[in-house]
């Protein structure tokens, strides 16, 4: 038979705000309440029930979470600040930030940071001054939570004064190179320091140059893939494209909320595109093209293309590398975060 419900049992039961497994009867039977959690931090929406918090500005912030059992699970993106451009002729693509995904278990507030993009160098007689990486983005919290994606590495410049200064620079992913006469500079590698999975790739390989009417610098690195070499051997010469960016987990593609840029794919929510390398032909020497932002048909995932073109903001990607004179700045980080309900 079952137990008989008095009126004071479910006066209580509704004052105390219970959630009942069983009934609070005249047997005793215990009770288990469950205090919803709420959170702020951050751009704030709901999405397959989950609270998704995005913060897109620069700097230090913080993720405040109370209720529940007194630990929560999080999924998280954490992308950091895109590389900025070589310099001069036909400069290195700047690298992506690093991107990095994954779950844990929290219990207290979360410390995070996003990181801001790397400026792109200046023009030519200006000194040789390296592109500048961007910088790192990270959340931290109570117990083992720290994760840190690096920001990308600068690109490389051309025709400067000695050959290191055409090395593309290391970082989440890695600067594409540049050149001086007809040698190329190094591209810079990704993933670093090491993590795992990796958080990005190297910067294309070989930057071009006929030392009298063409140079062509290389792709930035991006999370999805390697940049590209530059191009000298069909007409237009190129520089090369930006290495691919990836997609966040389907867990923060909320129509509503559209984060990050297009992808090849032609949907949204991509992210950390390396810069298109840039290109630059003398007067009279025929075609030359800059090379695009990630994979080729960009720009994709927020990488740009080559030239003075900046990276898309909040979205990791790589700067352009300078055609002639200006080149691009690397785009700023984002943090997602998403909390079971």
């Amino acid at each position: 038979m079952a137990p008989i419900k008095s009126s004071l049992a479910r006066s209580v039961g509704k004052l105390l705000g219970v959630y009942k497994d069983t009934d609070l009867s005249l047997r005793g039977d215990v009770q288990i309440r469950r205090t919803p959690v709420e959170s702020s931090g951050g751009t704030k929406s709901t999405y397959n029930n989950k609270t998704i918090h995005a913060f897109t500005s620069t700097g230090p912030s913080t993720l405040t979470v109370s209720g529940g059992s007194g630990s929560y699970s999080i999924e998280y993106v954490v992308v950091a600040g895109g590389g900025g451009g070589g310099r001069h002729n036909g400069g290195g693509g700047g690298g992506a930030g690093g991107y990095r995904t994954g779950t844990a278990t929290v219990s207290g507030p979360v410390s995070v940071t996003v990181g801001a993009g790397g400026a792109g160098t200046g023009p030519n007689p200006a000194p040789h001054d390296l592109a500048n990486p961007g910088s790192n983005s990270s959340i931290t919290g109570p117990g083992s939570l720290s994760i840190t994606s690096t920001g990308g590495g600068g690109g490389g410049n051309s025709d400067g004064p000695s050959l290191p200064l055409s090395n593309g620079r290391s970082g989440g992913s890695g600067g594409g190179a540049g050149s001086l006469s007809t040698d190329s500079g190094s591209p810079g590698a990704g993933n670093t320091p090491p993590v795992s999975p990796p958080q990005g790739n190297p910067g294309g390989g070989t930057a071009g140059s006929d030392n009298a009417n063409y140079r062509e610098g290389t792709g930035g690195g991006g999370a999805g893939g390697g940049g590209e070499s530059a191009v000298l051997t069909d007409s237009p010469y190129r520089g090369g494209h930006g290495g691919i960016g990836v997609q966040a987990p389907p867990t923060f593609r909320d129509p509503n909320t559209p984060y990050g840029a297009t992808g090849p794919n032609s949907e949204g929510f991509w992210f950390a595109g390396g810069g298109g390398g840039g290109s630059y032909a003398l007067p009279g020497s025929g075609n030359a093209k800059g090379g695009s932002g990630p994979g080729g048909g960009g720009p994709y995932a927020g990488g740009a293309n080559g030239g003075a073109n900046n990276a898309t903001a909040n979205t990791g990607g790589g700067g352009g590398g300078a055609d002639r004179d200006n080149a691009g700045d690397g785009g700023s980080g984002i943090v997602l975060i998403a909390i079971s309900n």
